[in-house]
């Protein structure tokens, strides 16, 4: 995935943004020469001596073991406590449309501001939000509009939080790295994953739904904890500017526009994962769907299940930057085993070997994919604009993630699981066809970023 034409004498290169304030950019600049100075090496085992980066690894595997936990927990209390498809559908939404509506403020935002606050606020003020819904349960009172109000303002965050993290990115490591970094990352996430979703079955099958919810706030708690001492601060723009004119703005996101449009392989990435977004956005919730009705006392199953898809997904994250010759074709060959899982599951999952093959074969392509995605954004985003291209690429993608839960639970209700799973494999398939079809004749050689001057 490092693409021949990248340049690697950019590692001791500072990027910050022009400052008046000057022991701000002192500052700044302290702390982003510590980060590279310490990945100076281009082998991947340099990154693990790097304190910084073994300080945002352990934030980062702290605040995923969360996200594992909710990932269970919150469809299941959903269609405990409706029984409805479409909800769970509508719970997806939630959580995904504030990257479709905000993403472009947020880039803004962490263009403008200072990354390191806003990355903090976003942990912290997800801690505090996520206990909302315990809370509520223990009141037994508004459980279902506290869980959509707290699911839409987390994930505006979320987004906030990323955008940041985005634009500090290429400040942090160098970017001969940034391969390995979302590599292990997302591997991070993957191991989580394999152990979260089992605790968390045996959590809700021995004791209480709410524990699962809490330690989830908790680990937000941590995370920003750890991040305080890590992200460095950035040099923001002062308060007299903060305040652009709506053609200023539009000028800024057609500038980042203009960029996307002209990278080839930024724009095709993209569009492959907005695809892949729009199908199995919502995986997790049509997977519960099928277990909770296929099979009887389903909590612990269906724990083993999405550990099984976890651990696909590391698989697939391991896989990605060691592919020989990083060519786009693999990801959409990725995307088409993934069509021949989902429908394997449809057609075959009562069988329970059969689903957990299918379900891990998804999440190593899913992982595959979604480390081409994220290295070729940060590989191909300029620092200047990175906010603003996160934001963009961020809101194309979740808008289509938006619009495929609302599809999928609906299908769920209408169709059954069964049937449901088969249409999100026949559609991955078609998918996979179209982007091969495009790439029909083309060589890796061929293949060198359009960047735009």
């Amino acid at each position: 995935m490092i693409d021949p034409t990248t340049e690697n004498k950019t590692h001791a290169r500072i990027i910050i943004t022009p400052s008046k304030t000057e022991k701000n950019v002192k500052t700044h600049d302290k702390i982003t020469l510590m980060c590279k100075t310490s990945l100076q090496a281009t082998r991947p085992d340099s990154l693990w001596r790097s304190r910084p980066f073994r300080s945002f690894y352990s934030a980062q595997v702290v605040s995923y073991f969360g996200d594992s936990m909710l990932t269970l927990a919150l469809p299941f209390l959903v269609l405990q406590l409706t029984g409805s498809g479409i909800l769970m559908g509508v719970v997806g939404m939630a959580e995904t449309l504030p990257l479709f509506l905000f993403a472009i403020p947020a880039g803004l935002l962490a263009d403008w501001g200072d990354r390191h606050s806003l990355i903090i606020m976003a942990d912290f003020g997800r801690a505090a939000l996520w206990i909302l819904i315990p809370v509520s349960l223990w009141l037994n009172h508004g459980v279902m509009i506290t869980i959509l109000f707290v699911v839409f303002i987390t994930s505006l965050l979320g987004v906030v939080f990323n955008s940041a993290y985005l634009g500090s990115e290429q400040a942090l490591w160098p970017t001969s790295q940034l391969n390995f970094v979302n590599s292990y990352i997302e591997a991070g996430e993957s191991a989580a994953y394999m152990i979260g979703p089992v605790i968390t079955g045996a959590m809700i099958h021995f004791w209480s739904i709410t524990v699962p919810l809490i330690l989830n706030a908790l680990s937000f708690a941590l995370s920003g904890s750890l991040l305080r001492k890590v992200i460095p601060r950035s040099p923001t723009t002062p308060l007299s500017s903060l305040a652009p004119s709506w053609s200023s703005i539009t000028k800024d996101m057609k500038e980042a526009m203009s960029w996307i449009r002209k990278n080839s392989l930024l724009k095709e990435a993209t569009i492959l994962w907005a695809f892949h977004r729009l199908i199995f956005a919502s995986l997790i919730p049509a997977l519960t769907y099928l277990v909770i009705h296929s099979f009887h006392d389903s909590s612990p199953y269906l724990g083993l299940i999405i550990t099984l898809y976890a651990a696909g997904s590391l698989v697939g994250t391991f896989l990605q930057p060691h592919t020989p010759g990083q060519w786009p074709l693999w990801n959409f060959v990725a995307m088409a085993l993934s069509g021949i899982a989902a429908c394997v599951a449809g057609l075959w999952g009562a069988i329970p070997w059969v689903l957990m093959a299918s379900i891990g074969s998804l999440g190593c392509s899913e992982g595959y994919i979604l480390v081409y995605y994220l290295t070729k954004r940060s590989m191909e985003s300029q620092p200047s604009l990175s906010g603003r291209i996160y934001s963009i690429t961020a809101g194309i993608t979740q808008g289509f993630g938006s619009l495929g839960f609302l599809i999928t639970g609906t299908l769920l209700s209408l169709l059954g699981a069964p049937q449901t799973w088969d249409v999100m494999g026949t559609s991955a398939l078609l998918t996979a066809a179209m982007f091969i079809i495009s790439r029909w004749g083309k060589t890796p050689e061929t293949d060198l970023p359009k960047r735009p001057s």
